[in-house]
């Protein structure tokens, strides 16, 4: 992002730290803020009826969320929820503010454009995927990108955190753990995943 362009951002805003859990948004909720990471992870998700999820996409440093901007362009509700993936710092900015002050800016239309961007291509990824990736091959994918996000091989997070994001059921990550285990892919104990391949 244009050092310009953070620092205009910087005097409408203001600068939080929220821990790892912490919802940010709720599916329904009007935007009363844009967040911009600063550090840390925010994960985007929607859930169907029954209440399993489907990770949509990472918020990471530099990063906005383009669901949110979406809905304050449209003035909707939000139509997915936004949870604290790692200790993040969050730069919130008042949909007012965004509104009067950023949407007819060049550079801020810039890195809008440049979000969406980057999301189409990761639908696109993730079609592909789910249309012609094994669930082994995605969730080792998965394990790579958390390890690479926190800098560590060391995953606290549980079997059924991992099938909400891929999708499927807790059983089907469950047996795929116990076959990378027994290929020395990773090592498990309760709500810890040690990934020793490469990241």
């Amino acid at each position: 992002m244009d050092a310009q362009l953070l620092q205009l951002l910087n005097t409408y805003g203001e600068e939080y730290t929220f821990p790892g859990g912490t919802v940010l948004l709720r599916d329904g909720q009007y935007i009363k803020w844009v967040p911009l990471v600063l550090g840390g992870s925010i994960k985007v998700v929607r859930e169907d009826q029954s209440g399993r999820e489907l990770l949509l996409y990472l918020i990471v440093p530099g990063e906005s969320c383009v669901m949110t901007l979406l809905a304050v362009q449209q003035n909707t509700p939000s139509r997915v929820r936004a949870e604290v993936a790692e200790a993040a710092r969050v730069l919130l900015l008042p949909v007012d503010a965004v509104r009067r002050h950023l949407s007819s800016r060049k550079d801020w239309l810039d890195f809008i454009f440049g979000l969406f961007s980057r999301r189409y291509e990761e639908l696109l990824q993730m079609v592909q995927e789910v249309a012609f990736n094994r669930v082994d091959e995605r969730l080792v994918d998965l394990l790579r990108i958390k390890c690479s996000l926190q800098k560590g091989p060391v995953l606290r997070i549980t079997h059924q955190q991992l099938a909400d994001e891929l999708g499927t059921a807790r059983e089907v990550v469950s047996r795929l753990l116990k076959r990378l285990e027994e290929e020395q892919m990773v090592r498990t104990e309760r709500g810890v995943i040690h990934y020793l391949g490469a990241w």
